[in-house]
């Protein structure tokens, strides 16, 4: 946890939980979880947003978790 805080580019980050994934398919697929399991809030940063099926992916499950 302290490895992570200690490399963000804007700074120390408060952590209390985090994760670092550095398999593509499986960072992807958690983002997607916590995303389906999200029930009152999303606070998320992505970076890479492009007219493509994982982009579609993220749009998708983000309706739906705002109808929830």
């Amino acid at each position: 946890l302290g490895e992570v805080a200690n490399h963000a580019s804007g700074g120390m980050l408060k952590l209390n939980n985090a994760r670092l994934i550095t398999d593509n398919d499986k960072s992807f697929q958690s983002k997607l979880d916590l995303i389906r399991n999200a029930r009152n809030d999303i606070r998320m940063v992505y970076y890479i947003y492009n007219d493509d099926f994982s982009s579609s992916l993220f749009n998708t499950e983000l309706l739906a978790a705002a109808g929830r």
